[in-house]
């Protein structure tokens, strides 16, 4: 008889059997006094550990069927499973893989078993692959990596997870690896990398284009400059030249970012500053007092920004100094995601106070004025 150990579950089987002997007696309706005692109860105990026996054999016969159905699911699962499965003993042989896995090495399941799962791993990862076991040995936790296995003699990428399974001989473990494709993958990666490169180049020659396109107009404005008699006329142009400098000085920081989207606002103002002293000839009178936190803005923020920036300095040196030495200062510093301070100042003669920079008609409010509105 099948022994059972939990002591529980033996009272409750003996109980059970002693209620079903009851009532087969009171069917059968046995006179039970004639017998001797001790003969009466052997006879009991022989009919309960029938009875125990029956219901023990009726409980194998449902554990059984529930294995059986547990291994069809198991067996359903694993072999058709999308993913590759492929079960290595310990000494690294294959002794089951499911229906992707015969698929992906192009072999029929009976020409891979008890053969090394190595032998399918491509020379370059086979020293990888290597140390992965030895890793998931030594740790007894899942690993994943990428390599390469072969198909035939061409290799190609996947990503293998490792895992340790028991195993029913010797008591030792077995290793489930889980193989993905991950070609497709890699080829498309392959096609976005070149279609970025391709547009990198596309953007590299449209900065360029219109970057000289501006220098073309810069130039051009400081000949016609030359050729201009009245006063009014040279300043105008020379304002518009450094406007256009300004947006040149832009497109030539989008060429060396990066990311061709966002341009350094530090370097940006530094590099117009000194563009706009250099035009003025004011290099050697005017010092700069640059305090720029380093910010990278995009291409609109940094060309409008720029433009302020422009007729403001371009003001300063104009008007401030009258040809005395002095300094400019310039304080950028971003306040919020949002909001950036802007401080231009200058130690040069200052503005009278009889003038209402707000509805002021000199070229300095309107312009400032403009620009500001623009922005």
């Amino acid at each position: 008889m099948i022994k059972i150990k939990n002591k529980n579950n033996v009272e409750k089987l003996r109980f059970k059997a002693e209620e079903l002997l009851n009532h087969k007696i009171n069917e059968l309706e046995i006179d039970d006094s004639n017998i001797p005692e001790d003969v009466n109860e052997l006879i009991h105990e022989l009919q309960i550990h029938h009875i125990e026996l029956k219901m023990q054999n009726e409980e194998l016969k449902k554990s059984q069927i529930e294995l059986q159905t547990s291994n069809i699911k198991y067996f359903e699962l694993y072999n058709f499973a999308p993913c590759s499965y492929f079960t290595l003993n310990p000494n690294g042989m294959i002794i089951d893989v499911n229906f992707a896995g015969t698929f992906i090495l192009g072999i029929d399941k009976i020409y891979l078993i008890n053969r090394a799962f190595i032998q399918f791993v491509a020379p370059d990862s086979r020293y990888k692959f290597k140390k992965l076991i030895e890793n998931v040995s030594e740790h007894e936790k899942i690993m994943k990596c990428e390599l390469e296995l072969l198909k035939g003699k061409k290799p190609f990428p996947v990503i293998m997870e490792i895992n340790l399974n028991s195993y029913s001989e010797e008591n030792s473990q077995s290793v489930m690896i889980t193989v993905v494709d991950i070609s497709e993958l890699k080829n498309a990666e392959k096609l976005v990398k070149k279609s970025l490169e391709e547009k990198e180049v596309l953007l590299r020659e449209i900065n360029h284009r219109v970057k000289n396109n501006l220098q073309i107009i810069s130039s051009l404005l400081h000949l016609q400059e030359g050729c201009a008699e009245a006063g009014d006329a040279v300043d105008v142009l020379k304002k518009s030249q450094g406007r256009v400098k300004s947006m040149a000085i832009v497109q030539e920081k989008l060429s060396q970012s990066p990311n061709y989207s966002h341009i350094n606002l530090k370097d940006y103002i530094e590099k117009l500053v000194q563009a706009i002293l250099y035009s003025y000839g004011s290099l050697e009178t005017i010092k700069t007092d640059l305090n720029i936190e380093d910010l990278n803005l995009n291409r609109d923020t940094s060309t409008l920004l720029g433009l302020i920036i422009n007729e403001l300095v371009t003001n300063i040196v104009k008007y401030a100094f009258k040809g005395t030495e002095g300094t400019i200062s310039v304080k950028i510093k971003s306040k919020s995601e949002e909001l950036i301070d802007i401080i231009i100042a200058d130690n040069g003669i200052g503005i009278s106070e009889n003038i209402d920079l707000e509805n002021s008609d000199t070229s300095w409010s309107s312009d400032c004025n403009q620009s500001s509105r623009t922005a």
